[in-house]
């Protein structure tokens, strides 16, 4: 099978422990998520599950006192949409966006309608992070601007970036089946503006995007960051998530004099900030 499915019941349950078991199960691979009651559902490539890494996450201080149930199941490509028709509501964010599957009614009044299929990718809106995402780029105005969404998953940014009259926008991701379904969902929303490549950030040439969205996790923020600056245009802007409100100390050391930190938002456990690239003296 390409992908496992790790079941979590967590006992004794609160949300701040589902929130730090979800943060980081995505730093060591895992990359869809369904939260039902008590129990986490995460999905992650075969190729790439270490055993270890999970063994050592689940025995993390911050996790003392909490009793983890762990079953590890192959899942069949065929049976993941099964999955979500059951699991997966529709979304309203700010009163503007809907997110939705292809199975859900449209909504009357809505600006901006996404049909997101989001099969093996992270991204469907409904978690945290991507949520204060889509809400702050529904705040920009990006008409004509060049955009650069990292760790693009189903596509929703960049998608929503396109509907929001963006010039052109590069949407990359190292996952395979994510990169396969960022296109499908491009080609589903009618979009003809986004070019999806497979890969790292080092493919990227290009260095004049008007903003970078990254919403990822700390890991890959803290290692890639530096990077992404010189990818944005001197008074751009750096969209970042994907991690927990307590590393914003740790991430706030990394700007330096060329970042401005514009603004942070958190929702629950979850954080995200909006940093300008200043210009050179």
């Amino acid at each position: 099978m390409d992908h496992l499915e790790l079941i979590i019941d967590i006992r004794p349950y609160s949300d701040e422990t589902r929130d730090i078991l979800i943060a980081q199960l995505s730093r060591i691979g895992f990359q869809g998520f369904l939260e039902e009651g008590e129990r986490i559902n995460a999905f992650q490539p075969f190729k790439t599950f270490d055993q270890k890494l999970l063994e050592e996450v689940l025995c993390l201080p911050c996790f003392s006192g909490v009793d983890f149930s762990v079953q590890i199941l192959s899942i069949e490509d065929k049976n993941w949409n099964k999955l979500w028709e059951s699991n997966y509501p529709s979304l309203i964010v700010d009163k503007k966006c809907l997110v939705r599957a292809p199975f859900h009614p449209t909504v009357t009044g809505i600006e901006y309608d996404l049909v997101i299929e989001p099969k093996m990718s992270f991204g469907t809106g409904h978690h945290a992070t991507t949520r204060l995402m889509v809400s702050e780029i529904l705040n920009m105005d990006l008409r004509d601007k060049s955009i650069l969404d990292i760790g693009s998953g189903t596509g929703i940014l960049s998608i929503l970036a396109s509907m929001k009259g963006a010039r052109d926008v590069t949407a990359i991701d190292n996952d395979t089946w994510a990169f396969k379904n960022c296109k499908e969902n491009i080609k589903r929303n009618q979009i003809r503006n986004i070019q999806a490549f497979l890969g790292e950030t080092s493919m990227i040439k290009k260095s004049s995007f008007h903003a970078v969205f990254a919403n990822i996790n700390k890991l890959v923020i803290v290692s890639e960051l530096i990077h992404w600056i010189n990818l944005t245009e001197k008074n751009g802007f750096i969209l970042i998530s994907g991690f927990l409100k307590d590393d914003i100390a740790d991430i706030k050391i990394l700007f330096g004099k060329k970042l401005k930190l514009i603004k942070t938002r958190v929702s629950g456990n979850w954080a995200m900030m909006v940093l300008q690239k200043s210009s050179p003296n």
